[in-house]
């Protein structure tokens, strides 16, 4: 917190040098610091972009299929996303074509 605080540095860059220091101090030999370091944080990247990759593709699907606009119709008709005012309207564009869509009614 001192580093974020008090030098007013990045948070991620606070952590890895808190990240590192931490090494040095409890005794790790040198040479294993950063190379601990970077297994550790890529591991982490690793599961995270597994999650975000899976996340993307399961979002595309669902945007394809229509699923998305049903699960939004869905959860706004249930009163869980509840805005007074917005509802599904129509609208045409200027290619002839006509799509439902969010839009505030008033």
């Amino acid at each position: 917190m001192l580093l974020i605080a008090r030098v007013r540095l990045h948070p991620a860059l606070a952590l890895a040098v808190a990240a590192l220091a931490l090494g040095v101090a409890s005794g790790m030999p040198l040479k294993q610091v950063p190379l601990s370091f970077t297994l550790g944080v890529g591991n982490l990247m690793g599961h995270i972009a597994i999650v975000l990759g899976l996340g993307a593709v399961l979002g595309r699907l669902l945007a394809g299929s229509g699923g998305a606009a049903a699960l939004g119709r869905l959860l706004v008709d249930a009163g869980l996303l509840a805005c007074p005012g917005l509802c599904w309207r129509w609208e045409s564009s200027s290619a002839c074509r006509c799509s439902l869509r969010w839009a505030w009614c008033c």
